[in-house]
This record gives C-alpha cells, structure tokens and sequence, in this order.
C-alpha cells in the first residue's frame, strides 16, 4: 500500500519538475547549468519513484503472503479453491479484512489528531469562501409514496410466477448452478429484493460479522 507521506513526496516532485520542464521550455536558450539542474531533478525523480513502487510492491508482497497464510494451504495440501481465494474467503470468515480496515483507520484518525497528518479543509487550511452546502432531507410523504407503489405493484404481478420463480431459486441455491439467470427471472416476475434475499437466505443463512476487540 502507497504511503501518505511517500506519495506526498512524489506529488511534490512531479509538481517541482512540471514548474522547471514549463520555464525550461520558454527559455530561448536555455543554459547549461539549467539543462543540467533539470537533468539531475528528473534523475532524483526517477529514484524517488522506483523506491516508492519496491516500497509498495514489498507491501503488496507482504499482504498476499498473509492472505495465503489464512487459507492454510500448502503445497503438499493445496486448496481446491486456490491459495489466493482460500485465504479471501477464510479472512472474510474470521473478520481479517474488516479488522485492517478498522485498524488502519484508527491509526489514520490518530495521526490526523496528534498532528502527523494533515487534510486539506479538515486539519488545515479550513477557511471557505463558498456557501454551507444545502442537506437533502427527504420527506417522509416519499416514504409513504414508494410503499404504496410497491404495493401496487405486488398486486398487479402473478404471484404464481413470484412463487415458482423464488422457489427455483431456493433449489438452485443449494447446488453449484449459476444463479444469475434464476435472480433475473425472480426480478422479472416483479419478486423485490428482499424477496430474492430470502429466498437465499433460507439456504446460506445470514452472515454475522465476526466482533474484533
């Protein structure tokens, strides 16, 4: 993963050279100190981004060992599913994923607070010459609205069809056939989706995140 700070380093590089490469260019006759001067700022911008992309790709290296990891395979005893996918499905299982995010977005929210990190119009540079944007608030008459056009239409579709279709879908879902199909015909009949969940749900059961202290 891309560093905050790395990537600000790189962003200020590029920016730097954009401004020299502009003035070079409308210099007649540019000297050969400022063809030099640009010369070594592309030079320390080409070793700046190689380290950041062997930061990052060691970073990504790192990530993909662990997710294998999860998975439990080896090369004695691989998994049917593949490394990769075993340890995806097994770190959504145990909350592995959803514990990264959270972490990594307690020590972002940290940094921000002690000072480590800035952002532009939350930690620095607030000051705003535009107007308080305006807040949607939906009413509650929309509500109203949308239920009695849902049960409009329940009552103009064929809940034969509804049924039958649903039903399909429940059976299907307990096999290894494409359920895509089946869902676009549930819809068609005009079955809603949380009708189609159901259906899916009365098979796979309901997923419950892991708590992670």
């Amino acid at each position: 993963m891309w560093r905050y700070k790395g990537m600000c380093s790189l962003i200020i590089v590029v920016c730097v050279l954009l401004s020299v490469g502009v003035g070079f260019l409308l210099t007649p006759q540019p000297s050969a100190t400022a063809t030099s001067v640009l010369q070594q700022m592309i030079g320390q911008f080409n070793d700046v981004a190689a380290r950041l992309n062997l930061e990052a790709e060691a970073e990504a290296e790192a990530i993909f060992a662990k997710i294998i990891k999860l998975g439990g395979a080896t090369e004695d005893n691989p998994h049917p599913v593949g490394p990769v996918t075993a340890g995806i499905l097994r770190g959504i299982e145990d909350g592995w994923f959803t514990g990264e995010i959270a972490d990594s977005a307690f020590a972002f929210q940290q940094a921000l607070e002690d000072g480590r990190k800035h952002q532009v119009g939350v930690t620095v540079l607030t000051d705003t010459i535009t107007e308080p944007l305006e807040i949607l608030r939906v009413s509650h008459d929309v509500e109203v609205a949308q239920v009695a056009e849902l049960s409009r239409r329940k009552l103009g579709r064929d809940d034969l069809r509804v049924t039958s279709a649903l039903m399909q879908l429940t059976h299907a879902a307990g096999t290894d056939q494409n359920l895509v199909p089946l869902i676009i015909e549930a819809a068609r009949h005009e079955a809603t989706l949380g009708e189609i969940c159901h259906a899916l749900r009365d098979v796979w059961g309901e997923y419950r995140e892991p708590a992670r202290i």
